[in-house]
Formats: structure tokens, sequence, C-alpha cells
């Protein structure tokens, strides 16, 4: 699998989302109160429940 095929889902903006960027996975934030909408994510969770949803969006 390559990097561009995986998806990072993470709630750390540069231990997790970003460094996930960084190696060209798509990365998904779990919105806590570090997650801002600056962040360079594919898209933005507020609850593991609506993961899947999004994944399927991607």
């Amino acid at each position: 699998m390559s990097a561009e095929e995986s998806i990072f889902v993470g709630d750390h903006p540069m231990n997790g989302v970003q460094a996930s960027r960084n190696a060209g996975l798509q990365a998904i934030g779990k919105r806590n109160e570090q997650i801002s909408l600056q962040l360079d994510v594919d898209g933005v969770i507020d609850d593991c429940g609506d993961l899947w949803k999004l994944i399927r969006s991607l």
C-alpha cells in the first residue's frame, strides 16, 4: 500500500496530523482544543463514529 492510499487519523496537530501529511498520507483530524480549521487536513471529525462516513467521501 502506498502512502497516497493510506489515511491517518489523529488528534494532535504536529505529532500526528502534520507528520502524516509530511509523509504523503491523507490526514483526518479528530477535533479537540488543539485542532484548528487552519490545518492542512482532508477532513475533520468530532466523534469517531463519523469516521467511516468521512472516509467514504474521500
